[in-house]
């Protein structure tokens, strides 16, 4: 599993460096009303109330959820401080993210957690 969670890491770099994502709850949830967001990552140690606005917004907006990391690690892997949503805006980043997740994920009203160890 660690194999998987660094591939997501070098991911969401390249991502960055290609100017394909934003990160900060703000910034997210301006792309995620605007329709611009194709996939959202939320880290396992955002608040409740984070996970609740952002899991309701893009239930509202149909985006796919990831719940993974730590904000610690989110914002480490793109060059930014403590990070704990990111919102992708390309398709072709955010079918190469959920291409790397394994077949077994627990899918929960459109969120997909973190893979269980």
């Amino acid at each position: 599993m660690r194999e998987i969670e660094n591939k997501l890491y070098q991911i969401l770099g390249l991502c960055r460096r290609a100017g394909k994502l934003v990160s900060g709850a703000w910034a997210a949830e301006d792309l995620i009303r605007r329709g611009k967001a194709k996939l959202v990552i939320v880290s396992n140690d955002a608040s409740e109330t984070t996970k609740e606005k952002i899991f309701k917004l893009c239930n509202n907006r149909r985006v796919d959820v990831i719940i993974f990391g730590t904000k610690e690690k989110l914002g480490n892997c793109i060059g930014q401080s403590n990070r704990a949503i990111i919102a992708i805006t390309s398709d072709k980043f955010k079918n190469m993210i959920l291409d790397t997740l394994p077949d077994r994920l627990e899918v929960n009203m459109g969120v997909i957690n973190e893979w269980r160890k």
